[in-house]
């Protein structure tokens, strides 16, 4: 470039800088309260910053506790189901026990029984344990509970079983023991109501005895039952039909007693006719007889031995008479002793009998 002349050669800035200008170069001085409004916006920024961390120290504080009682309210309910289990079972199992003396086979099962009822696991929490230290000794007393109470299940279950058997045996035994003394008062009652035929006054009460017998018998041809209940169901039904077969029975034996006792009294009344009969007859042919001269033969009988038409034992006047046997024909009895009586011939002859 060339300079023109009319202009001011160029200088350098070094040699002549040009004066500072009013205001130029200088700092303006801060204006009054300025340091203090900094530090009052640091201090709000801190205090800030302050409330932000404790209160997210806080928040985690509250979450942590939280999560801690919701732990333990879990434990506590835990344990609380598990207490009732245990509880539970406690009760089955006293009772299974109860209910099994002396009615199982093997006491062993008793024996496993009665051990798990004692030394119970502990369910009661410790008020004065920590929370957290509960926590824990609830959940490991909830599974323990839990545990005790499956194993005391099982084991009254057992027992039982054990008892069912035992029962079951004892009532299949019962059952045969009546079913045999059934068929035993059968096979009496249908002998007796074949002796007792004609031999009763009304025969009402071998009908009686007849249907007990037929119900005896269809009890005695029906199958042997299964089930305990039903065991026991058809040994009463076969003491029912022993019972009642006893009782007809023995109205059929009192029946013909009766009967006997009838049969006695038509007897004697039918002797005490031929009494009077021959007591009449006897005065007049006895009274014929010693004006006669007739007497007892020494040693036997006129006509020798003398057989009647009538019925009864008789076979001459050495022959035992009986009170009420037919006499027979040709023959009367005038007096009847105790054991004998007087007989007579019909030509007068009269001699005792022995």
């Amino acid at each position: 470039m060339r300079a023109r002349p009319d202009s001011p050669p160029p200088r350098a800035d070094h040699d002549h800088p040009d004066p500072p200008r009013a205001g130029e170069g200088e700092t303006d001085p801060p204006p009054p309260g300025a340091a203090h409004a900094g530090r009052r916006r640091a201090a709000r920024v801190l205090s800030v910053l302050l409330v932000a961390v404790v209160a997210a120290g806080w928040g985690v504080l509250r979450e942590r506790d939280a999560r801690a009682a919701e732990a333990h309210d879990q434990a506590t309910a835990a344990l609380a189901v598990a207490a009732g289990l245990l509880r539970d079972a406690r009760h089955e199992g006293r009772s299974a026990l109860a209910g099994s003396a002396g009615r199982v086979a093997d006491n062993a099962v008793r024996t496993d029984l009665a051990a798990l009822l004692v030394e119970l696991p502990a369910t009661a929490p410790d008020p004065d344990l920590p929370r957290a230290a509960a926590t824990t000794w609830a959940l490991a007393q909830s599974e323990a509970a839990t545990d005790r109470a499956g194993l005391i299940s099982e084991a009254a279950s057992a027992v039982r079983s054990a008892q069912d058997a035992w029962e079951h045996d004892r009532a299949r035994d019962a059952h045969a023991a009546a079913v045999q003394a059934l068929t035993h008062l059968a096979d009496e009652a249908r002998a007796a109501l074949a002796a007792s035929e004609g031999r009763v006054l009304d025969d009402a009460v071998r009908d009686v005895l007849a249907a007990a017998l037929a119900e005896a018998d269809e009890a005695l041809g029906s199958p042997v039952p299964e089930g305990t209940a039903a065991l026991d169901a058809a040994a009463a039904t076969a003491g029912e039909r022993a019972d009642a077969l006893a009782v007809a029975r023995a109205d059929v034996a009192a029946a013909e007693e009766a009967w006997q006792a009838e049969q006695d009294r038509l007897a004697a009344e039918r002797a005490a006719a031929a009494r009077a009969q021959a007591s009449s007859s006897a005065g007049t042919r006895g009274t014929a007889g010693t004006a006669s001269g007739g007497t007892r033969p020494a040693g036997g009988s006129s006509g020798g031995s003398t057989t009647g038409t009538g019925g009864g034992r008789y076979d001459g006047w050495l022959s035992r008479w009986s009170p009420g046997d037919p006499v027979p024909d040709g023959w009367t009895v005038v007096v009847e002793t105790e054991g004998g009586g007087w007989g007579g011939d019909e030509f007068g002859n009269v001699w005792e009998l022995d």
